[in-house]
């Protein structure tokens, strides 16, 4: 191709750059606000996770509900917009209160390496081990890879053991926000699902009795006596 006067060199990949939106994701990502959020959604995932849901539940949510067309349906998209608030506001303090001394634990243990006892505290001591060849660089190909490996096996159970309190709140919480729902419906946003109106009782309709065997053509081939 090069030969023809064409160049393959650039063939089916784009190499330009977005300035603009560089500039604001780099901004972003080295932003003060950026890390202070990172570092806590490292201490506390489970809280970061409910916030996200708040932020979904609270904000987006009830602007699309109330977005939807339909007049009519005013008073039922109002409601519905409330109780996704709601929802979000209890399950993001609920999880808050509950997993924080959660996580401070949890931060000890693993990140500050206090209390570190069995498996942990032999699997750190061979992390510092192979880290401290890496500083020197006299590791070996084969410690290289063990201390990937190990840091890697490290990092997955620091992320375990933090999703364990949110699997031990998540059916107490659920139920926690179904109770407190309604009231907070109620007493704090002012809404009151209304109760549907009771079916009227129909009526019953008289259906004309037809007794075939009574009939004049069916005496003379009815059984019995005559």
């Amino acid at each position: 191709m090069c030969d023809r006067g064409y160049s393959a060199n650039y063939c089916g990949s784009f190499t330009g750059k977005s300035k603009s939106a560089a500039t604001f994701l780099d901004k972003t990502l080295n932003s003060r606000w950026f890390g202070k959020f990172a570092k806590y959604s490292y201490d506390h995932n489970i809280s970061t996770s409910a916030l996200i849901a708040l932020i979904l539940a609270g904000i987006m949510r009830p602007a699309t509900i109330m977005a939807l067309p339909g007049k009519k349906d005013k008073e039922d998209k109002i409601y519905a917009s409330g109780h996704s608030m709601a929802s979000g506001i209890i399950g993001f303090a609920v999880s808050t209160a509950i997993t924080s001394p959660f996580d401070e634990s949890i931060k000890k243990v693993f990140d500050e390496k206090k209390f570190a006892r069995g498996k942990f505290k032999e699997m750190d001591a061979k992390i510092a081990k192979l880290t401290a060849q890496k500083e020197a660089k006299i590791i070996t190909e084969a410690a290289r890879k063990e201390l990937k490996s190990l840091t890697k096996k490290r990092d997955a159970l620091n992320v375990l053991v933090k999703n364990i309190p949110d699997w031990l709140i998540g059916v107490p919480r659920a139920m926690l926000t179904i109770a407190l729902i309604p009231p907070i419906l109620k007493y704090v946003f002012g809404l009151e699902k209304k109760k549907k109106p009771a079916p009227e009782a129909q009526k019953p309709v008289d259906v004309p009795k037809m007794d075939f065997i009574d009939k004049d053509v069916f005496k003379n081939v009815k059984g019995g006596v005559q």
